[in-house]
């Protein structure tokens, strides 16, 4: 689980985190909220979080560990996102990136498309995404979804009958957030709303 964190992002999302707390307050965090309150701390972790006054509050950390990833490992990869801000991100930084269409498949399958992007819903649930071409299969989580059915059927596209190299899967986590959370939640050992409370309770 690749981490990377800077002092700057972390003190904007301790901010971020700390406004949540206040929003709370007394109030009872019902399953609903507690997807609404930590969507916003995960697409702030993504890179990108809209305000209520519509500003984008950003960070390149990410993004940039990313890059640094597939320049040292140069095969196809498949990168999975769960925001919509996220792919417009991941567009901006890779242009030569795809995203996946049943147009493409076959030239994703034959190693002719660098950086593959999509969404863990994408396609149906069967589709394969297998890719023989380079000596991995690198499949890269940049955000991470709250359904472990989603992410273990995600997996399971590259990861199954007829893959003859390796899969390699790699998350992005910007330590000390709500995504290290999220990955308690995708192993079933916690629920997103212990995800939510179990962040905010951190100090800092």
């Amino acid at each position: 689980f690749p981490s990377h964190d800077t002092g700057e992002v972390m003190a904007k999302y301790k901010q971020l985190r700390k406004e949540l707390v206040t929003e709370i307050d007394g109030k009872e965090v019902t399953a609903v909220t507690a997807a609404a309150l930590a969507n916003k701390l995960l697409q702030f972790t993504s890179g990108t979080l809209y305000t209520e006054e519509g500003e984008a509050q950003s960070s390149e950390e990410k993004i940039e560990f990313l890059e640094s990833l597939i320049e040292e490992n140069p095969h196809p990869t498949l990168v999975f996102y769960h925001y919509k801000t996220a792919l417009k991100k991941l567009k901006e930084r890779f242009p030569e990136a795809q995203e996946l269409s049943d147009d493409n498949l076959d030239m994703w399958r034959a190693g002719k498309i660098k950086i593959m992007l999509a969404h863990p819903q994408s396609g149906g649930i069967g589709l394969s995404l297998q890719c023989n071409e380079g000596q991995i299969a690198q499949v890269v989580w940049y955000d991470l979804p709250w359904s472990s059915e989603n992410y273990i059927q995600a997996n399971a596209r590259v990861y199954r009958q007829g893959q003859e190299k390796p899969v390699i899967i790699h998350h992005i986590l910007l330590g000390g957030t709500i995504d290290e959370q999220v990955v308690k939640v995708l192993e079933g050992k916690i629920s997103a709303q212990e995800a939510l409370m179990n962040d905010l309770k951190m100090e800092g």
